[in-house]
């Protein structure tokens, strides 16, 4: 499957650290081992993960763009965290991408799916309380 991949880094010192780098090689690597190919890269530099969609503008552009150049069926992001740090806002943020018929991997978990399966979802969301509660 042909797939975006998404880096956000939440601090200046993330942007010139290792934040990028790391995420992109293991996004890569990632993709290879999964029969993907990243077909274009979007980059949110300094963007904290409390912050909803429409603050978001690469976010804002891959989902425009998946349909306008039809270059990738979804995307992928280093992990959930990366979406973001506050569980209300991932979940937000999934419904957008999924509303725009996108698939939405990490390279920690696989595909977030939307699905009606209890238990997924309440895993989903049990991590996403973890990752607020230890950003906290």
């Amino acid at each position: 499957m042909n797939l975006a991949g998404y880096i956000r880094v939440s601090s200046e010192g993330q942007i010139d650290a290792f934040g990028k780098d790391v995420q992109r090689e293991a996004i890569v690597r990632w993709a290879g081992l999964n029969g993907h190919t990243i077909t274009v890269w979007y980059e949110e530099d300094a963007v904290s993960g409390t912050v909803d969609g429409g603050d978001r503008p690469m976010l804002s552009l891959l989902i425009s763009e998946a349909h306008k150049f039809g270059k990738f069926e979804g995307m992928v992001a280093f992990d959930s965290t990366r979406l973001a740090r506050r569980s209300v806002v991932q979940e937000t943020l999934l419904a957008l991408v999924w509303s725009a018929g996108l698939h939405v991997f990490t390279t920690t978990a696989g595909e977030l799916a939307e699905d009606d399966d209890p238990t997924r979802i309440l895993i989903r969301q049990i991590l996403g309380v973890i990752a607020e509660f230890d950003h906290r």
